[in-house]
């Protein structure tokens, strides 16, 4: 598939939401699959340390899976439709969702206490004007959670297990993501310096978590702040 332009994207995305159920990995029957995620989604809120006066922001917040642990004033934007449909049912009330672009958050300058953003930015065409956003939101002091798939090491994996036929160890629920690792909803190939490429200095780097493990990163979560 092509990829989308500025005027398609919307469109685009909405049908990749409609395909690709971020459910499926927060609740996999997989259980190498579930402790991946679960570590990744541990490694973005424990260094939040979200208190329940905070009024926290969920950009690109899919299903909800992130929010559904997070007791604060919350709020959640997602372009799809869809997904806000979905974190609709699983959050009810108490939370605020808005269908919103991420790289043009419709709130005033320093609003949140906290900001999280995961496996977003490899989504969408200019992940600059994403974290630009972020930053702009974010109060001075705040702190903003982003995380990134480490696209080398996961293909490197892949093509490991494919190797030694051991694919099964990354089956979900009758789907074999292994082969889907560098799947078309991702725009970038998501890497620790591009990462720092894209965000330029708008926020300081308080802390890069590897995820699960400092020796196994198939994720990158930066902890940021605004002075």
């Amino acid at each position: 598939m092509q990829d989308p332009t500025p005027a398609t994207f919307e469109a685009w995305n909405e049908e990749m939401s409609r395909k690709y159920n971020p459910e499926n990995y927060h609740n996999s029957t997989n259980p190498l699959l579930r402790f991946i995620v679960h570590r990744r989604t541990m490694d973005i809120l424990s260094p939040l340390r979200i208190k329940k006066t905070d009024r926290v922001l969920d950009v690109g917040c899919g299903a909800g899976n992130m929010l559904e642990h997070v007791d604060a004033r919350r709020t959640g934007i997602d372009l799809s439709e869809t997904m806000i449909e979905r974190a609709r049912a699983k959050l009810g009330n108490g939370v605020e969702l808005k269908k919103m672009s991420a790289d043009t958050l419709d709130f005033p300058d320093n609003t949140f206490d906290k900001v999280m953003c995961s496996e977003v930015i490899e989504h969408v065409i200019d992940p600059s004007a994403v974290l630009k956003e972020i930053a702009r939101v974010l109060k001075p002091g705040g702190i903003a959670a982003v995380s990134i798939p480490n696209e080398s090491l996961l293909q490197w994996t892949k093509s490991l297990l494919l190797a030694c036929k051991l694919k099964v160890l990354m089956r979900n629920d009758g789907h074999t993501n292994v082969e889907d690792v560098d799947n078309e909803w991702h725009l970038h190939h998501a890497s620790l310096s591009l990462f720092r490429s894209w965000e330029k200095g708008r926020l300081r780097t308080l802390r890069t978590i590897r995820s699960p493990s400092f020796f196994i990163p198939f994720h990158y979560v930066f902890l940021l702040t605004k002075d």
